[in-house]
């Protein structure tokens, strides 16, 4: 048997919601990076002819979002 730690189970009712109250607090990106969200998955993008300042936005958005699932 597994103890469910965070989360709902998948198929909950109301899972759907919770998820919905979790996302709502992500931050927004900066520097004209990009977020999409649906359902369960996400992407993070942006666009430019700088590739080491176009890598370092996104991983500069990805640590908050780390952090922001993390906390």
């Amino acid at each position: 048997m597994y103890t469910l730690e965070n989360g709902t189970p998948q198929g909950s009712v109301i899972s759907p919601f919770l998820f919905l109250i979790m996302i709502n607090d992500i931050e927004a990106p900066e520097n004209n990076t990009r977020l999409s969200l649906y359902a369960d998955d996400s992407a993070t993008w942006k666009t430019g002819s700088n590739l080491k300042a176009l890598t370092g936005d996104i991983q500069s958005y990805l640590d908050k979002l780390v952090k922001f699932y993390n906390d």
